[in-house]
């Protein structure tokens, strides 16, 4: 359970995702693929770095449909291997996962999949579990860090023992949570060769009918199996009011009886399909009253009715009449469902103080980073296209800030590489306004390749933007296949990949306002399917770069204040965190700290008021950004 206790030299403070990657190496995992996305990245990212320790192959795949087939092949060809994505990840890779569920693993195969109640940076709060209902596949759930790591290295084991993928199924605030770990002896994975089975790894029908009902095997021996494995805590106080709680609900749960005296009883299942069906039956039949906790929809809350049904019980079931359907828990959300099951009258006597004085909360919308290129793109579109009233179709990225205001480009944004058939669609059914998509490096590698085909096979009449920032920067500088740190024989070309497929291609740099914007004119108003790969590296990218090479970052800017006319150009027209206005000296301020030396502002400025250190303020020379290499 989440305890408060000292970190021992026994114990590595780790992060849920980092306990997850230690665990999986610990226990003999040696194939790690996946795609980024927030918040199961850094379960790679750690195996990555513990990679060579262990010999192990980490890679970050083009999407997550790759990183699983990835990832299927090495168990199929006896490794202990892992695949990770988030939530909404999992539905790129469920072709090849409900389809390696019926061949299943000659080694083992652990699927990690991270959910994000709440939609902390999520499309959408799906969940997970609906995904071993319906590949009839085992899920474990740990509650915090430890168990994170202690049940990771028994999702191997299982998927080894029953030759079948187990879902690893996480949450943010497991995922993200700090805690102090203890790890047991690392293990080296068995040595199982590679034996050619084509009547179990072809899935064409003749193979998949009796691979069919090889899984249904496997799930009536998983069912007998999890009756006596011993996959849960229970914490029995001898009442007659039980709790059912799965995931970091289940901490709450722990945290909220303890809070009230221990007035109810708690079972918590760390496989929850199959359910110990045997261990919950009579958990109902001593109980007269059950609370079902889990975060999202009522997955175990309907399989435990059903079960009261089937063996008819009168135990009067709660769940979601008294906990909510979206949005993730806390532990006063669930306290308060407790103290309904218990009669306890509702008052904030228990509860835990979160609320924070508006006069200390700062508004912090998100905004770009300072000399962030997208802003410059972003900049330079607008001042093109916002007389034309352009339909904008958005991507997953950081570039999606370019659906705030000042810029406010973007009218739909629905999922990873989604933007080119979007704006396909727009072109057709409004011919009338200009159609923009907007997609960024390591998401046209993704699923963006696919609709750019599609948009020139229908010779649609589109402009495509990758925003080429040269990594996969929103969720933790990830390297693409086109990403800057790539070595130059291995890294590949997305203008030369949008040539050689048929479209009209610009290359250039975002900072070169000038040519960005007599670029856009010039796509616009050209026919057919036009793609614009405004390439230049991520700000944090090349700041880290300077560091490792020892060299200078760029000084700061400065404003002359005598030149400066107060347009707003640089403040409201454009975005960048280091530059704001002083309402009370009626000036243009830069914060130093922030500045990166980009020169962006300089190069927009009418008056040329922005100098730096090295210059004295009325210098007649013009900053201008550092030239980037656009191969």
């Amino acid at each position: 359970m989440l305890v408060q206790e000292e970190v021992s030299k026994a114990k590595v403070l780790q992060l849920g995702n980092e306990a997850v990657a230690t665990a999986l190496l610990h226990e003999g995992v040696r194939y790690f693929a996946a795609y980024p996305g927030t918040p199961s990245s850094e379960i790679t990212s750690t195996a990555e770095k513990m990679a060579a320790e262990y010999n192990a192959v980490v890679h970050w795949s083009s999407n997550e449909a790759v990183a699983l087939e990835e990832a299927a092949a090495a168990a199929i060809a006896g490794k202990f291997a892992a695949y990770s994505s988030k939530h909404v990840g999992l539905n790129v890779a469920a072709d090849p996962l409900l389809t390696v569920a019926y061949m299943g693993v000659r080694g083992a195969l652990v699927v990690n999949v991270a959910d994000d109640p709440g939609m902390h940076s999520s499309q959408n709060e799906q969940d997970t579990r609906w995904y071993g209902r319906l590949g009839h596949l085992p899920i474990i759930e740990p509650i915090d860090p430890q168990t994170a790591y202690d049940l990771s290295r028994k999702a191997v084991e299982i998927s080894h023992k029953f030759e079948i993928p187990v879902i690893f199924r996480l949450t943010t605030r497991i995922s993200h949570a700090l805690a102090p770990i203890e790890h047991k002896p690392p293990k080296n994975p068995p040595d199982i060769p590679f034996e050619r089975d084509q009547k179990r790894f072809i899935c064409i029908p003749s193979s998949s009918r009796p691979n069919k009902q090889r899984l249904n095997k496997v799930w009536e021996r998983l069912r007998e199996w999890v009756e006596t494995a011993n996959l849960w805590e229970e914490y029995d106080n001898g009442a007659r009011v039980g709790i059912i709680a799965s995931g970091v609900a289940a901490a709450y749960a722990w945290e909220a009886v303890a809070e009230l005296n221990n007035q109810a009883d708690l079972l918590i299942p760390f496989m929850t399909h199959p359910l110990p069906q045997n261990k919950i039956i009579d958990f109902l039949q001593t109980h007269d009253v059950v609370l079902v906790v889990e975060e999202l929809d009522d997955v175990l809350e309907r399989e435990i009715k059903l079960l009261a049904y089937e063996n008819n019980l009168h135990t009067k079931i709660h769940g979601k009449d008294l906990l909510p359907w979206d949005g993730e828990f806390t532990f006063n959300i669930v306290l308060k469902a407790v103290k309904k099951v218990l009669n306890v009258p509702d008052s904030a006597e228990n509860e835990l103080s979160t609320e924070i004085p508006n006069e200390l909360i700062i508004p912090r919308p998100p905004v770009f980073c300072s000399g962030c290129p997208h802003s410059a793109t972003y900049f330079a579109l607008h001042r093109v296209l916002r007389k034309k009233d352009a339909i904008y179709a958005n991507d997953i990225g950081c570039y999606s800030l370019g659906a705030l205001p000042p810029f406010n480009a973007a009218d739909v944004m629905l999922c990873m590489g989604s933007s080119i058939s979007a704006a396909v669609g727009f072109s057709e059914t409004v011919p009338d306004k200009p159609a923009v998509a907007l997609i960024g490096d390591s998401t046209f590698w993704h699923t963006g390749i696919s609709g750019l085909a599609n948009a020139i096979w229908h010779n649609a009449n589109i402009l495509v933007i990758v925003l080429d920032n040269r990594v996969t920067a929103m969720t933790g500088m990830q390297e693409n296949p086109s990403a800057v740190d790539v070595p130059p024989e291995q890294r590949l070309s997305i203008e030369k990949t949008a040539e050689a497929m048929g479209a009209k291609v610009w290359t250039l740099d975002p900072f070169d306002e000038k040519a960005m914007r007599r670029a856009i004119r010039e796509a616009v108003n050209t026919p057919g399917v036009k793609v614009i790969v405004a390439k230049r590296e991520c700000a944090i990218v090349e700041s880290y770069h300077l560091r490792k090479e020892n060299k200078p970052q760029p000084p700061p800017v400065d404003v002359n204040q005598e030149t400066c006319t107060r347009c707003g150009i640089c403040y409201e027209k454009f975005v960048c965190p280091a530059i704001g206005f002083s309402v009370e000296e009626n000036k243009v301020v830069i914060d130093q700290a922030l500045c990166t030396g980009c020169y962006y502002c300089a190069v927009i400025c009418p008056t040329n008021s922005f100098y730096t250190e090295q210059q004295s303020p009325n210098a007649s020379i013009k900053l201008l950004p550092k030239p980037v290499d656009l191969e």
